[in-house]
């Protein structure tokens, strides 16, 4: 139950930062590139500070084999889901990710984690809406392709990262480790790229903010998976991400659809009660 609430929290905070996110590139006042630098850079201090706090920072270097590739997918992940946020709609973005939650299911069972046949179940309504959605906005944006590649990336990176923490490091210093490369990796791009400062857009309330709410959703959504397995705790996160994205379509970037998405959610809604 617990984790479930973290994924709630996580995924509220996370809608913040990608409305904006959305709302910024669209007016041409926002790159990609420095876009991605916001949403890792103060994630990165958090969670490194916690460790600190905690005096948990234990990185094994056991840890490398899967340690390595998890930075090169997080990267290719990140990348792309920044480069079409602009473009999909908040509310197809949301239900298209949920393709990730079936990857994790084979996952976990492959990695051993119980699973009642009830969260087998809710699992599988969830992914109801992923088809239904998919076929009739694939032939209006190009970018769900994309975002389904981004949904399968995440799911190879939940499950990195997972058996991760399950077996070497502590959760802080993966995800700090993490975090820090990915935010160098966008501040380099961002820079001789576009010739932006990502630095400099700290400096306005908006841009604080955006890049706060993600290190909020960052922290917290890494803590959540220490309390369920990576199917239930993503699950929950992209259950949650479809409705506040459905919200933030409808009322503040006025898409079309509300009823359709909110019957679909429905159906989502059901599946994270068999969650818990």
């Amino acid at each position: 139950m617990l984790g479930i609430l973290l994924a709630a929290i996580s995924s509220a905070f996370d809608e913040i930062t990608d409305s904006t996110g959305k709302k910024k590139i669209s007016d041409g006042l926002e790159s990609y590139y420095t876009f991605g630098f916001l949403t890792q850079f103060l994630s990165a201090l958090f969670i490194t500070a916690i460790g600190f706090l905690f005096a948990d920072l234990n990185f094994s270097l056991d840890s490398l084999e899967t340690f390595i590739p998890r930075v090169i997918i997080a990267i290719l992940e990140l990348q792309l889901a920044v480069s079409v946020i602009a473009r999909v709609d908040r509310g197809s973005f949301g239900f298209i990710r949920l393709a990730t939650i079936p990857l994790l299911l084979v996952a976990d069972l492959v990695l051993g984690y119980p699973l009642a046949s009830t969260q087998i179940l809710g699992i599988i309504l969830i992914i109801i809406p992923i088809g239904i959605l998919f076929y009739f906005d694939l032939s209006k944006s190009r970018g769900m392709l994309l975002v389904l590649l981004v949904a399968i990336l995440a799911a190879i990176d939940t499950g990195l990262y997972k058996y991760d923490i399950s077996h070497f490091n502590s959760v802080e210093s993966e995800q700090a480790i993490i975090s820090l490369i990915i935010s160098l990796y966008f501040f380099l791009t961002a820079t001789l790229i576009r010739g932006e400062n990502p630095l400099a857009f700290l400096r306005q309330k908006i841009y604080m903010a955006q890049a706060s709410s993600s290190g909020i959703a960052y922290v917290v959504g890494s803590f959540a998976y220490l309390y369920a397995s990576a199917s239930v705790i993503t699950a929950a996160r992209r259950g949650f991400s479809v409705l506040f994205s459905i919200l933030t379509g409808t009322f503040y970037f006025k898409e079309r659809g509300f009823f359709v998405r909110t019957l679909l959610f429905i159906i989502i809604l059901i599946g994270l009660m068999l969650l818990i």
